[in-house]
């Protein structure tokens, strides 16, 4: 019930542009790939006063209110995906209107793109994984830079400085 009250009070504020939202446990795959129990990362904008999160996911990049985001989980953890835990973590500086217009068109001009997980593995991929995704996004701010986002995993951006963790979803 607790998860419930939370994601439902999630579902009413917005989220920062530029949040980003990290999952435990809910890819096996990804767990193996990484080492490591983060296993997801999306990014949050805005747009008309709802917030939509942007993910790389099967089985192609996405974009999803944040009602719907946390009605998957919900959905996940009713299938018996109980060990999956979420985690939002919002930037300490808020981003200005040119690095989120920034972002943000990278992040659209992505939609419909395939997903792949091979370059965790070191593998050529035709897709892009969720880590590669958002740090893609991030690029695109200039507050951040990468030589190599294909090799960047959730656990990674996890590290990421100039965000704070604001909310723990179990």
């Amino acid at each position: 019930m607790m998860v419930a009250l939370v994601i439902a009070v999630l579902s009413v504020s917005a989220l920062p542009d530029g949040s980003l939202i990290f999952s435990e446990h809910s890819s096996v795959v990804v767990e193996k790939a990484t080492n490591s129990p983060i296993t997801h990362v999306a990014i949050a904008f805005n747009e008309s006063g709802t917030t939509y999160v942007y993910q790389a996911t099967l089985p192609r990049v996405k974009k999803t209110t944040l009602d719907e985001y946390f009605d998957h989980i919900k959905k996940l953890k009713r299938r018996g995906w109980i060990r999956i835990k979420v985690w939002v973590a919002q930037p300490n500086k808020p981003y200005t209107k040119e690095e989120i217009a920034a972002m943000k068109s990278y992040a659209d001009s992505q939609l419909g793109e395939k997903y792949s997980v091979k370059s965790y593995t070191g593998k050529q991929s035709n897709g892009i994984h969720c880590s590669e995704y958002v740090t893609k996004s991030l690029t695109f701010s200039n507050r951040y830079t990468a030589s190599s986002p294909g090799s960047v995993s959730p656990k990674s951006l996890w590290k990421l400085p100039g965000y704070n963790w604001r909310l723990k979803i179990d």
